[in-house]
């Protein structure tokens, strides 16, 4: 979908006054069970992603193909938070449940997954 961003975003992205953000939500599933969550913000220039079937694909993949920008590295913050009724209805758990987020950014993406805390284990 295409939404207004807040300003941080705007500034984050680079987005002129008028410029929306298209935002990207996907659900990651492991062994058909809901895993993650996961939200992408793009400047609107990224539209071409509304179309693009990413089921089994890299999104990271289908915009190196599509615009030639390769992601080599974002900054990432990560935290536990605590599910809301939305998420907790997506993911398959309770509202409340511990989540892991991680957001991150790049000169022209926003991202956050909310991960099931207990079922991940991240090497930093």
């Amino acid at each position: 979908t295409l939404e207004q961003p807040t300003e941080e975003e705007r500034g984050r992205l680079g987005l002129k006054k008028d410029e929306q953000t298209l935002v990207v939500e996907r659900l990651r599933l492991a062994d058909g069970r809901p895993m993650m969550l996961e939200t992408s913000k793009f400047p609107e220039s990224f539209f071409f992603l509304f179309n693009a079937d990413l089921t089994n694909t890299s999104l990271y993949e289908t915009i190196r193909k599509e615009t030639g920008i390769v992601f080599t590295r974002s900054d990432k913050v990560l935290e536990i938070v605590f599910a809301n009724h939305q998420e907790a209805k997506y993911l398959g758990v309770v509202k409340g449940y511990p989540l892991l987020s991680i957001k991150s950014g790049e000169h022209c993406y926003l991202g956050r997954q909310l991960c099931i805390a207990d079922k991940f284990k991240l090497m930093v």
